[in-house]
C-alpha cells in the first residue's frame, strides 16, 4: 500500500507562544506550515531585544489563530542572518505566504506590533 501526500500547504495554528528557532532548517519547516509569521531576530546581549519579549509573548497569544511568532537567536546561525540580510538587532520581519511584507530594524512597543500585525493580517 502506497501513501500519497499532496504538496499542499496546510496552515497549522500557532501554539499561543513564540517558537524558538536555532537553524535555517527549523525556520524553513515552520514557514512551510505557517502562512503568516512574525520573525524576531534577537540575541541575549541585546537590551532592546530583551525589552520586546513581553510584547512578543502577548502578540503571540492574542493572534494565535492567524500569526506565528518565531524568535531567532542571531548567535546560533549566521546563515539565517545572511539569508535575510540582517544587519542590526532587533529586527522584526513579517512573512506572509513566504514573502517578506514588512521589515523593521528597531525595538517596537506592544502597540506598534499590534498595528503592524493588524495592517498586514
Amino acid at each position: 500500500m502506497a501513501i500519497i501526500f499532496k504538496n499542499k500547504k496546510k496552515q497549522i495554528e500557532s501554539l499561543g507562544y513564540p517558537i524558538n528557532i536555532k537553524s535555517k532548517y527549523e525556520l524553513e519547516s515552520v514557514l512551510k506550515t505557517h502562512n503568516f509569521a512574525l520573525l524576531d531576530f534577537w540575541t541575549r546581549w541585546c537590551g532592546s531585544c530583551l525589552l520586546m519579549n513581553d510584547a512578543l509573548n502577548k502578540i503571540s497569544k492574542e493572534y494565535s489563530e492567524n500569526l506565528t511568532v518565531v524568535k531567532i537567536d542571531a548567535s546560533f546561525d549566521s546563515e539565517i542572518m545572511n539569508q535575510y540580510n540582517i544587519k542590526g538587532l532587533p529586527t522584526i520581519m513579517l512573512i506572509k505566504n513566504n514573502e517578506i511584507c514588512v521589515q523593521k530594524y528597531a525595538a517596537l512597543t506592544l502597540k506598534e506590533l499590534r498595528d503592524l500585525v493588524k495592517i498586514n493580517i
